[in-house]
């Protein structure tokens, strides 16, 4: 569990090795530093959180067929004492692990490395749309496209950023001092990359970059095999020039409590770039501010820590845009997986309760106590989540790049600009039902949201006065409708839980502002349509969920600088858990989401456009486009075979296929041009840590198709691509109980 220094993962990391599945027996797994030994129970406690969390395993039926259906979400809740699983089945996490291994190969620098002929790390990567780098277009695994990304009279350096190894690191942040580098001469671009390596077994964990109070990246890890992973991660951070063009206190938080490292690199790249940001000129920070004065992070833990700041404003602002970086941890990482509050102790033959609060999240911004923007935040799904079968070698949409979201606060300039303190408050809700049909937003969640802000600002000249009329607020409380069912055995037992939710919300804010001193007068609005709906069900004495899940919004910002952000992010996921005759446990999971988004107009990050404005089969394309849009799915189905003290017999694979295509939107209306013009498109399927399938095309022409030999169910090699069913039972699974 990512960032988590109490409970840790809920299962330790396996490996299968070789490729003849044709029984079980033939199936052998390296359960990595697994000590039956120190196989023990949790504290009823977590016992809990293990089914309430549905802890990283989702799991799908096993019928006697093996029809293993498409399950995905983890197992969660205490079932009927006749069904219920022990909690021996939920072991501590007690596994430690050493790495030697170092990054030098990855920077060029000079310390000393582990030879390839020990290790031999596994390259991990999230899929994501090019950027711009020194060498043209940088994708996950590297160049894309060679291309002279600077102009003429343009130039590029790049300057090593911090070179640390994060071990027992709870508590102790790397904190450096950024001097602007003399070769970064004009450059409009700045490119970071995050480089990684590590080894053994590890936990995902979060990472947050500061410089100063001012978060600026946020990432998780990958987790380790004993052979070592590898992993980048690069991203156009150009939107923060304001930092990189002064000395700034860099500090970068990556909690680790286990003996093994990660070890880590992070560089930065100026460029002098055809195509780049309108940056801001100013950026404040909505932090607990603890970086300047304590070297230490910044972030909010919500709802222990009161997330508010209260600042003073340039009153010289003429635009300013909230941008919210936010993810659930602890108790809330899984949110999503959660039930209806009335619902929460239906499943308590164990002891204990499920999570509440329902599985819809809404993360709020306040100004001066009204509501000015809300957040409906994307799941998350960190390397350890579900089973981490899920996550090797590519890793979750995001995972490594936790996206930030904005909100247009313009149109309370006249207010923010009167030269007086003003106060900025984020909370996270959840629904409080009445054991009906109608609930209301919470006033708290479970633990935890790690929450920071930032406010983005664009001035006229030193000396002016923003003024105009205070901003009108439409912000009527959400609809929302909840329903709940519950249905018991013949001898009274609690069997299943039924429930749905649907929340809709609107809102809207406007003034008029007079900028420049007065020579300018615009009216500015912010408005925001959402809808989201679940649909979940906990069966078999809660060692089964079914949850499908829509969330759609579209946020607009209307004045002299309109933006739109149209998004629909479907989530379906379905998990099983059975305890075997031998005493082992078996947990299948699949998953299906995705993410869709549509973005246009002035958004205060890199568009994703500018590398294209380079290539010259995209360069003329690219001055027609208003904006972009993005479509992201991935699917799969893993499998957990938990046999505690018999390191042999337990074992976790899985498969997972991820389809992403990036395009540009042109202006509406424009003659003879597309509504959508694919500019990168990316397929991916890994089977049991190796990727089998890898197609690429930019700007629609192939840039690689990649298939690899698969051992067929006969031994024999066939070359092809391998459905994630059919990877998935060549397995006997009925007859795993005769083991």
């Amino acid at each position: 569990m990512a960032g988590d220094d109490e409970r840790g993962e809920m299962f330790p990391r396996c490996e299968v090795l070789g490729e003849k599945r044709t029984s079980l027996d033939e199936i052998t797994a390296k359960w990595e530093d697994f000590d039956g030994g120190s196989y023990e129970p949790w504290e009823r406690k977590k016992q809990d959180s293990f089914r309430k969390l549905f802890t990283k395993i989702y799991v799908a039926i096993l019928s006697c067929s093996i029809a293993l259906f498409g399950s995905a979400l983890l197992l969660l809740r205490s079932p009927s004492p006749e069904n219920q699983l022990s909690s021996a089945f939920i072991p501590r996490s007690a596994m430690t692990f050493s790495t030697t291994t170092t990054i030098s190969h990855l920077t060029g620098s000079t310390a000393p490395s582990v030879s390839p002929a020990l290790i031999t790390p596994v390259q991990v990567f999230q899929v994501f749309p090019p950027v711009l780098g020194s060498t043209g277009l940088i994708g996950s695994n590297g160049t894309v496209a060679n291309t002279n990304v600077t102009d003429a009279s343009g130039s590029s350096c790049q300057v090593t950023l911090m070179e640390h190894s994060f071990a027992t690191s709870f508590g102790e942040p790397f904190v450096g001092n950024y001097t602007p580098p003399a070769c970064m001469g004009n450059a409009n671009t700045v490119t970071m990359n995050f480089s990684v390596v590590s080894q053994g077994v590890q936990f995902d964990r979060l990472a947050l970059m500061y410089f100063g109070d001012t978060e600026v990246f946020r990432t998780s890890t990958a987790e380790p095999r004993q052979s070592g992973i590898v992993w980048e991660y690069v991203k156009d951070i150009s939107h923060f020039m304001y930092f990189w063009n002064s000395p700034q206190v860099l500090i970068f938080d990556l909690p680790n409590q286990l003996t093994g490292s990660y070890n880590t690199t992070l560089t930065a790249t100026f460029l002098n770039a055809k195509e780049s940001v309108d940056a801001a000129d100013m950026i404040l920070p909505i932090s607990a501010r603890m970086g300047l004065n304590a070297s230490m992070p910044s972030v909010f833990s919500v709802p222990a820590a009161n997330a508010s700041n209260t600042i003073s404003f340039p009153q010289n602002a003429n635009r300013a845009v909230f941008s919210i970086s936010s993810c659930g941890q602890g108790d809330e990482e899984f949110w999503w997986s959660n039930v209806l509050q009335s619902g929460n102790a239906t499943f308590t033959a164990g002891g204990g309760i499920t999570f509440g609060f329902s599985p819809f999240r809404e993360v709020q911004l306040y100004i001066d106590g009204m509501l000015a923007g809300v957040q409906w935040p994307y799941a998350i799904i960190f390397t350890g989540g579900v089973v981490p079968a899920f996550w090797s070698p590519v890793v979750g949409i995001d995972a490594f790049d936790l996206k930030e979201y904005e909100i247009d606060i313009s149109p309370w300039l006249p207010l923010l600009c009167d030269g007086k303190q003003h106060t900025f408050t984020m909370k996270v809700a959840g629904l409080l039902d009445n054991g009906g049909s109608t609930a209301t937003l919470s006033d708290s969640v479970g633990n935890s949201w790690s929450l920071t802000g930032k406010i983005f600002i664009w001035l006229d000249a030193e000396g002016s006065i923003t003024t105009g009329t205070l901003p009108s607020v439409t912000a009527p409380q959400p609809q929302i409708l909840v329903s709940q069912s519950l249905s018991k055995n013949s001898t009274g037992f609690n069997e299943t839980l039924a429930y749905s939710t649907l929340v809709q919300r609107t809102l809207t804010i406007v003034s008029t502002l007079k900028t420049a001193n007065g020579t300018s007068t615009w009216q500015a609005q912010w408005s925001q349509t959402l809808s989201h709906t679940d649909n979940g069900t906990i069966g078999a004495f809660g060692n089964t969920q079914l949850n499908t899940i829509t969330t759609t919004g579209k946020d607009n910002s209307f004045g002299l600088y309109p933006y739109q952000n149209t998004y629909s992010y479907p989530f379906f996921a379905n998990s099983t858990a059975a305890p075997l005759s031998n005493g082992s446990t078996i947990f299948f999971a699949s998953l299906s989401r995705s993410k869709i988004q549509s973005v246009s107009g002035s958004t205060i990050y890199p568009s994703g456009l500018q590398p294209f404005a380079v290539l010259p089969e995209s360069s003329s394309l690219v001055l027609t486009l208003v904006g972009t849009s993005l479509t992201d799915t991935q699917t799969g189905n893993a499998t957990l075979l938990l046999t505690p003290g018999n390191v042999n017999k337990s074992l976790s694979f899985g498969s997972t296929q991820q389809e992403m295509r990036f395009g540009g939107v042109s202006a509406q209306g424009a003659l003879g041009m597309e509504p959508d013009t694919e500019l990168f498109y990316r397929k991916v399927q890994a089977v049991n840590g190796s990727v089998r399938t890898d197609v690429q095309r930019l700007v629609g022409r192939g840039v690689v198709d990649f298939s690899v030999a698969d051992v067929g169910v006969d031994g024999e090699g066939s070359v092809g691509n391998v459905g994630i069913e059919a990877e998935v039972r060549r397995t006997p699974m009925w007859n795993i109980e005769g083991m």
